[in-house]
C-alpha cells in the first residue's frame, strides 16, 4: 500500500495490529494527498484510497478478535442510526496526530482531533458498545441535544467487558441538557458487564 511507505504521511503512525486496517471516509467524495476518491461500501475499505461510507459497514465487514482496526479518516463524519459495535476486539479510531496525549487532556482538545462524529437522529446515539474488548480512541464526538448521546455501553449477554475509550472528547457545550450524555451507562447495567472498563484522556 503506497500510503504506508509516503514520506511525512500520517499512515505509519496507526495503531500496530497483526489484523486488517477499514477506512472510512466523512463524504461521499473525499481528497487524500491531493487525489480525490469515491467512498462506498461497495469498497472493500482496506486502503485509504478505497475507503467505506460507514462505520457500520466497517464492523460488518470486520472480524471479531482478530485485531481488526476501523479508521475514520479526518473530517466530520455523520451516521443515521447508532452504530452498533457488537464485535469483539475491535479498535475504532480516529488518525492520531502529533498532539496526541493533549488532545483530550486540554479544555481545546476537540480542536486537536482530526475526525469529528455526530448523528442525524433526534435524540440519537453515535456508538452502542455491546462486545467485550472495544477500544475507541481519537475522535470528536458530537452528541446531539435533549437526549443524545455519544457512546452507549448495554447490558446484553455479549458484555462489555473491558471497555477501553482513550484519547477522546465528547463536545458538550453546544448541546447542554440534562438529558444528553458523553458516554451513557443504563442503569441495568451490571458491574459484571463493565469489567475492567478504562476511560483515559478523556474530555467530556
Amino acid at each position: 500500500m503506497s500510503f504506508m511507505t509516503k514520506y511525512g504521511s500520517v499512515w505509519s503512525i496507526l495503531p500496530q495490529t497483526t489484523g486488517r486496517y477499514f477506512f472510512v471516509a466523512p463524504a461521499a467524495t473525499y481528497t487524500l494527498e491531493g487525489q480525490a476518491y469515491e467512498a462506498s461500501n461497495n469498497n472493500d475499505g482496506l486502503s485509504p484510497a478505497r475507503a467505506l461510507r460507514t462505520v457500520a459497514q466497517a464492523v460488518t465487514n470486520a472480524t471479531a478478535s482478530v485485531g481488526d482496526v476501523i479508521v475514520l479518516l479526518p473530517g466530520a463524519h455523520t451516521v443515521t442510526a447508532a452504530v452498533v459495535i457488537n464485535k469483539a476486539g475491535l479498535l475504532i479510531t480516529g488518525i492520531p496526530g502529533a498532539t496526541r496525549g493533549y488532545a483530550a487532556k486540554h479544555p481545546s482538545g476537540a480542536k486537536r482531533l482530526r475526525t469529528t462524529i455526530t448523528t442525524s437522529v433526534a435524540e440519537g446515539i453515535i456508538f452502542t458498545i455491546s462486545a467485550p474488548d472495544t477500544e475507541v480512541s481519537y475522535i470528536n464526538f458530537l452528541p446531539v441535544a435533549a437526549g443524545g448521546r455519544g457512546i452507549s455501553i448495554t447490558p446484553t449477554l455479549a458484555t462489555a467487558n473491558r471497555t477501553y475509550i482513550h484519547d477522546c472528547v465528547f463536545s458538550m457545550q453546544a448541546t447542554a441538557s440534562t438529558t444528553t450524555y458523553g458516554i451513557h451507562v443504563p442503569a441495568n447495567v451490571t458491574a459484571d458487564v463493565l469489567d475492567e472498563a478504562l476511560l483515559a484522556r478523556v474530555v467530556l
